[in-house]
């Protein structure tokens, strides 16, 4: 009676997981078939120009012209070039990439943990090729922060000398390091790379105890 009710309770046990695995593989799914629409359609922007992108820019520009906050970036040489009638097709697709860095790794950890789940609903769940997944998963968010931040940098910069000559657009000194000073790391920021690197040392942890359980059962 007892075997019985044991049984029953893995059978019951292993749907569940099934259940719960099939439907966190839907909202990873849902997650990156939207960022792959959020993606396409700036992708439509950069190709064909976007009169709503250019308003956008030259908006966000008048913005850090006035912003206080912003205001050591100016006072350390940032010359105040006018916001050009027309974004150059280099500065869009600069603003591009570094406007979807951070919905890159993101797409990359939903793949991931697709992968993960899927791997669960097949009974993959305590062995190394899971642990691997999760880890991947956890590098992509440790990576959230630095990434985000250079991505800041690169969009604010290419904002501030769209209209600038080819030279002046790629020379780095005090202007650069008082914006590097404005995007800071915020809160957040640290806590994903935090939670990114416990992810990962989950992920280690759990490949290491299944090539221990492999281990042990070679030998049995």
């Amino acid at each position: 009676m007892m075997m019985q009710e044991t049984l029953s309770e893995r059978v019951q046990a292993t749907s569940r997981i099934r259940s719960w695995a099939r439907g966190a593989e839907i909202v990873t799914f849902i997650g990156m078939a939207v960022i792959v629409w959020y993606c396409g359609d700036a992708l439509y922007s950069l190709i064909f120009g976007s009169s709503e992108d250019e308003k956008l820019l030259t908006f966000v520009y008048s913005f850090l012209e006035t912003n206080p906050e912003f205001a050591p970036v100016f006072e350390a040489g940032q010359p105040k070039y006018p916001p050009p009638e027309k974004y150059s097709l280099t500065a869009r697709t600069v603003i591009f990439l570094s406007s979807n860095l951070i919905n890159v790794l993101v797409l990359f950890a939903l793949y991931w943990a697709r992968e993960l789940f899927r791997g669960y609903g097949r009974g993959e769940i305590f062995n190394e090729i899971s642990a691997q997944r999760l880890g991947r998963v956890g590098w992509m968010i440790t990576f959230l922060a630095p990434v985000g931040f250079i991505s800041d940098y690169t969009l604010l910069k290419t904002i501030l000398v769209a209209a600038a000559p080819g030279e002046a657009a790629l020379t780095f000194g005090a202007p650069d390091l008082a914006l590097i000073a404005y995007i800071s790391v915020g809160e957040l920021d640290a806590f994903a790379i935090v939670i990114g690197l416990l992810i990962v040392l989950v992920g280690r942890i759990l490949s290491e105890a299944s090539k221990i359980s492999d281990e042990n059962r070679s030998f049995i």
